[in-house]
């Protein structure tokens, strides 16, 4: 994917699909996930479809299939070698990368191209790109703040008075 595309899917979600919705010349691809290979039982659900864990998570797995129980990669400063040593570790225990998804549905070469062709428009036309800009800028200044997808504080109503018993 070269342009219009961007990546911005943690737990919880940098981007609803509300506000991704407000530019379709901009691909939100979901996080990082890698297939996991053989029979994989999570204690808990974690969203994703069976055999498939965030990237994060399969770091850890993999450390920990080497009895390495160390951290590896922090933050957003990575060493590239520790990022080709966690590929060499990668590619040992078979795992690999799993499809990509924007909100749940699978990213299609089809879907690429649209979003695509869109970002092609806006780029070839710079006013109409200010223009959309513009409007977007002020479509998400009225979705309600969110602190990584989660609804602020401030959204919250309070909790109805309940009477107290002794």
């Amino acid at each position: 994917m070269q342009h219009g595309a961007g990546s911005g899917r943690g737990l919880p979600p940098t981007f609803s699909a509300e506000e991704a919705a407000i530019r379709p010349d901009v691909l939100v691809v979901e996080s990082g996930e890698v297939l996991i290979p053989g029979p994989v039982s999570f204690s808990f659900d974690i969203g994703l479809p069976r055999g498939v864990a965030y990237a994060c998570l399969a770091e850890a797995g993999l450390l920990a299939m080497e009895g390495r129980f160390e951290s590896f990669t922090l933050g957003r400063d990575v060493d590239p070698a520790r990022v080709k040593e966690i590929y060499r570790l990668f590619r040992r225990h078979r795992f690999q990368i799993a499809p990509l998804r924007t909100f749940g549905k699978l990213l299609t070469d089809e879907l690429v191209a649209e979003t695509n062709a869109r970002a092609d428009e806006l780029r070839h036309d710079p006013a109409l790109l200010a223009r959309v800009k513009a409007e977007a800028a002020l479509r998400i200044g009225r979705i309600p703040p969110r602190a990584k997808g989660v609804a602020g504080v401030t959204m919250l109503k309070p909790e109805p008075a309940r009477a107290r018993t002794a």
